[in-house]
């Protein structure tokens, strides 16, 4: 006999089985994160669904977002998950990495709302003119698209629905 050692050292293979098995239970939310009642999330809540009691139009930009880049997130997301496998990168690194492309495209959806978002009405044109983006619909002092950020949560708590 030539005295081949063979060792199996499942280390790398258990700790991805388990981050798996952790990310089953996590779910990656994009959105302004706060309490409830505070004026950034109330700000965010009325532009994302509208308010046709106070004539403001719905601009979705959270849920406009999702529907027009899930074919983008579904896709990039095949592309990581082999590589957090295969790389040894992790389950946590993949969900980091969707949660950061969804963040920015939300905040790129912003940006662009003049494209997409019903037009600024005469007086929130007047009420802001005094800045340079005063005919740019969810954009004034660029404190809603700074705020919009990704978390990992249980997925139970993202069940609970938030914007």
């Amino acid at each position: 006999m030539s005295g081949v050692k063979i060792s199996d050292n499942r280390t790398n293979w258990d700790t991805m089985v388990a981050e798996l098995k952790e990310l089953q239970n996590k779910a990656i939310v994009v959105g302004v994160f706060g309490s409830s009642g505070s004026d950034l999330v109330e700000y965010a809540t009325t532009n994302e669904f509208g308010a046709m009691e106070r004539k403001i139009p719905e601009r979705s930009f959270l849920r406009g977002m999702l529907k027009a880049e899930r074919n983008k997130i579904i896709a990039l997301s095949g592309k990581l998950k082999s590589r957090a496998i295969t790389r040894k990168n992790g389950a946590m690194w993949f969900a980091r990495l969707i949660g950061m492309y969804a963040q920015d495209a939300v905040k790129r959806r912003i940006t662009n709302s003049k494209q997409w978002a019903v037009p600024n009405s005469p007086a929130t044109i007047k009420a802001k003119s005094k800045r340079t983006v005063k005919d740019t619909p969810l954009i004034d002092t660029g404190r809603l698209r700074a705020s919009i950020v990704y978390q990992i949560v249980p997925r139970a708590v993202a069940k609970r629905g938030t914007i």
